[in-house]
């Protein structure tokens, strides 16, 4: 019953509002909704598409530097293995860290320095014909996207690059925040369209409504200014000419009661 009654509020609220704040509502509301939902899209669709280029690209990283690292591990050259793993690093601005993890599970080089995370160690190789495995890691930089490719078909161990997400969100953020000011800028461009067209719908209507007023006071001299030749325009013609008349009739009546 409560949520009846503050609906039954509402609407007689809404309609008491006069035409000209009815239709700007309703064009703010429009403008407002097709906005957001523009933004709310677009967003899905490029966080959807720069995700998965993204990785793409850490794959393609991968798999060069998992091609280029077949020779080093197999003859044991570490130092020229890690030198390989820090210059992809370091080439790539999205990229955080590679490692490679031998036959025996640990890992044989690393990016990380003095300390190796031992987590790192329970992310799985790619299955039989995938060409390389993603997971997505939460850490404390944002998300990161860690690829796995099989070196020398997975002979030789596997190699994982880590990719971050965060410059990707970065620029998601700007294209929404880009799209909010777009939106912004089409509302005011509306609420003056809008604005324009009531002024030119309801006014009128005002002057319908002030020389209907006029009348009830008795004064039948009073006409409807005429702009346009639509709607409103005949209808402020039938209106002087109702006025013309009931002035005729009423001068005619006052004649007649002078007569008697």
């Amino acid at each position: 019953r409560q949520m009846t009654r503050l609906f039954a509020w509402v609407l007689l609220q809404a309609l008491a509002v006069n035409v000209r704040v009815k239709i700007l509502g309703i064009a703010l509301g429009v403008i407002v909704l097709l906005g957001s939902a523009t933004i709310l899209l677009l967003r899905v669709y490029l966080t959807r598409i720069l995700t998965y280029e993204l990785r793409q690209e850490a794959a393609s990283v991968a798999n060069a530097a998992a091609a280029r690292s077949t020779d080093l591990i197999l003859t044991n050259d570490l130092y020229g293995l890690y030198e390989l793993l820090r210059a992809t690093v370091e080439a790539n601005e999205d990229v955080r860290y590679a490692f490679v993890v031998g036959l025996d599970g640990a890992p044989m080089v690393h990016t990380f320095g003095d300390r190796f995370p031992p987590d790192l160690l329970a992310l799985g190789a790619p299955e039989a014909g995938d060409t390389y495995r993603h997971e997505l890691l939460a850490t404390e930089e944002g998300p990161i996207d860690d690829v796995a490719v099989r070196v020398f078909e997975g002979r030789a161990g596997v190699l994982h690059v880590g990719v971050s997400e965060l410059r990707l969100h970065r620029q998601i953020g700007s294209v929404t925040w880009q799209l909010l000011l777009l939106t912004a800028l089409a509302s005011c461009v509306g609420i003056g369209g809008a604005y324009a067209l009531t002024y030119v719908l309801t006014q009128p209507l005002s002057y319908l409504v002030d020389a209907t007023l006029a009348i009830q006071d008795g004064d039948l001299d009073h006409r409807v200014r005429v702009f346009t030749t639509d709607e409103f325009g005949q209808l402020a013609d039938a209106f002087n000419e109702m006025t013309t008349k009931l002035a005729t009739v009423d001068r005619q009546r006052a004649s007649l009661m002078r007569q008697i």
